[in-house]
């Protein structure tokens, strides 16, 4: 079997059709799909802990379900697919997810959360500085 794919999504990003497309790399490739929900601190970080602690299960919920539709519609019911919700700052969260399923690329669900009239490319540049992974926004 190929290694993991990890698909990264946060402040909203990660459109069904990106994840589609990036379960379809995971499927084709032989891989296994990991999906990286992150509930980033920039946005949600004065949320209260309790609030905080819902949104995270429902968001759990959510992307399972989605990943599992998305499986099926790609008929690839038998890829491996795993959910993981981390709440935090995206590049720290995103370097410890990929070093602990073991990859040093990940695809970035589109269309990105921009602030500080940054571009989807000044994101990407900042976040692969930041966690010396190699990041593709799909």
């Amino acid at each position: 079997m190929a290694d993991n794919l990890l698909y990264v999504s946060w402040g909203g990003s990660g459109r069904n059709d990106t994840v589609e497309a990036a379960a379809l790399q995971a499927a084709q490739a032989g891989g296994s799909f990991v999906y990286l929900g992150i509930v980033d601190n920039a946005k949600f970080g004065d949320v209260a802990s309790a609030t905080l602690e819902m949104l995270i299960e429902e968001l759990d919920f959510i992307l399972r379900a989605q990943t599992k539709a998305v499986m099926r519609h790609i008929n690839s019911p038998e890829t491996a697919s795993r959910v993981i919700v981390r709440r935090g700052d995206v590049g720290a969260e995103l370097r410890t997810v990929a070093a602990e399923i073991g990859v040093s690329t990940a695809l970035v669900g589109g269309p990105l959360p921009i602030r500080d009239q940054r571009t989807a490319a000044e994101v990407i540049a900042s976040l692969e500085s930041e966690t010396g992974l190699k990041l593709t926004l799909i």
